[in-house]
């Protein structure tokens, strides 16, 4: 399977293979849409932004059902950083360079919320215990 979304706030899961369409779904009052859906273990995460509702949302890739209500997260803008997943988290990075933390579950949990303090538009990097953001102008290291 292969999963996308427009900017018009459609997510998509297509068949690879031939092209076939999965499921569709729309959610209306999207305006910008500049990252690549997270698939993990059976769920697609997908922020979404739109000009007065920013939403993450976690949809079943299976069958494209909501598998928690879309969430608004603390400091959310714009974003053009794909979610990531690491540790047993789903990790948000805004363009306000705000990090959203999500424990990677069936249910909808912050764990932490940090900002670096500088715009943010590049997916960060988890490498062994370390997770890497490249900021406007600075690179981070953030470990434990």
């Amino acid at each position: 399977r292969m999963y996308t979304h427009t900017a018009e706030g459609q997510i998509l899961a297509v068949e690879q293979e031939t092209g076939r369409l999965l499921w569709r779904r729309y959610f209306p009052g999207v305006h910008v849409s500049f990252t690549s859906p997270l698939f993990q273990r059976g769920r697609l995460f997908v922020p979404q932004a739109g000009l007065r509702k920013s939403r993450l949302r976690c949809l079943d890739a299976a069958t494209g059902k909501p598998h928690y209500m879309p969430n608004r997260l603390p400091g959310i803008n714009t974003t053009y950083a794909s979610p990531i997943a690491a540790a047993g988290h789903v990790y948000v990075t805004w363009s306000s360079g705000t990090t959203v933390v999500l424990k990677d579950d069936d249910q909808f949990e912050i764990v932490a919320t940090n900002s670096v303090g500088e715009t943010v538009d590049a997916t960060p990097a988890p490498v062994d215990n370390e997770l890497f953001i490249r900021g406007e102008q600075h690179l981070f290291c953030i470990t434990e």
